[in-house]
């Protein structure tokens, strides 16, 4: 009778043991940085001086410094940093990815909201759309997901609208200009979209005023305002 409670005690201690195991193989495993000459990035310490000012949880706004976990930046000698926490993903910069994206492919938009589907424009990629002079041009892109996206263009007043297929507008929001280089993005706007049926894909429609020339955009899923 001994033996058998005895053995029930370590089967109970045992499962107890494994439990616990698991539940920290789940957690993540970071190395311990000192927040002076390294910084976590990840689960990995990372030089410091391979960090740019207000990362790697953050992004420059001008001179200021917004972290995308709403906290304050951190000074470490004359610099301001947004310090990650163990485990937490590292949120892409798409005001940064949209200055940095420097080959453009051609577009050529179509006159008509029922051509829409002949021009398509590739998100994540910088694009030089030739529109019309005298008319309303069109193009679409791919929604994969209820989302927000971000579209940045480089003359102002040129973006006039999005739709969805069928004709129902979708809800834009002017943000201003890209703070990281106004130069190159005039205007940004965010669209509010929302992803239906079974496709993969649904095509959210641009429309675009007259403009004479070129314009270039820059289409991303929004990150962190």
């Amino acid at each position: 009778m001994k033996k058998m409670v005895l053995l029930l005690i370590i089967m109970i201690f045992s499962m107890f043991m494994i439990s616990c195991a698991t539940e920290d193989g789940d957690k993540a495993k970071c190395e311990e940085c000192d927040n002076a000459t390294e910084l976590l990035v990840g689960e990995k310490c990372v030089p410091i001086a391979e960090i740019e000012e207000c990362g790697p949880n953050g992004h420059a706004h001008g001179d200021v410094c917004h972290c995308f976990d709403e906290k304050d930046p951190v000074q470490i000698g004359d610099k301001f940093y947004c310090l990650s926490s163990c485990g937490a993903e590292v949120e892409e910069d798409v005001d940064a990815l949209a200055c940095e994206a420097k080959e453009a492919e051609a577009v050529t938009c179509v006159e008509g909201f029922e051509n829409f589907s002949s021009t398509h424009l590739h998100t994540g990629e910088l694009l030089e759309l030739t529109l019309s002079e005298t008319a309303e041009t069109f193009a679409h892109f791919p929604i994969t997901e209820t989302t927000e996206m971000a579209v940045y263009v480089e003359k102002a007043g040129v973006l006039d609208s999005a739709y969805y297929s069928n004709k129902t507008e979708i809800t834009k929001e002017l943000i201003g200009a890209n703070p990281d280089c106004s130069s190159q993005f005039a205007e940004v706007y965010h669209l509010a979209v929302t992803k239906t049926g079974t496709d993969a894909a649904i095509p959210g429609i641009l429309k675009f005023k007259p403009t004479t020339g070129t314009v270039k955009i820059f289409i991303h899923e929004a990150g962190h305002e």
